[in-house]
């Protein structure tokens, strides 16, 4: 795999972990309503479409081979739109 490749997954799952936390508090604050067995579901659905279009992007980009920095880069991401969102939460 060519480095600009390998740059590009990275930054992908980078940005793809900050815009996955935003979805889920989002969808954290839609699951308040509702019955239970409809969290459920809708949170299975969630995450089940997520993952697939990492992956399908991440097969666009370097034909789907997934190393365990870009698992490393995603977890950061998510820990920065954590951060992002305490800070906008703080603003309000």
């Amino acid at each position: 795999m060519s480095l600009k490749v390998q740059l590009l997954s990275l930054g992908f799952s980078f940005i793809f972990g900050i815009i996955f936390m935003l979805l889920v508090n989002i969808n954290h604050k839609i699951l308040f309503t509702g019955k239970k067995i409809m969290k459920v579901i809708c949170s299975f659905l969630f995450i089940l479409d997520m993952s697939f279009i990492y992956f399908l992007i991440l097969r666009k980009i370097n034909q789907g081979i997934l190393h365990i920095y870009f698992l490393f880069l995603f977890l950061f991401g998510c820990y920065i739109g954590y951060l992002i969102l305490q800070k906008c939460v703080k603003k309000t």
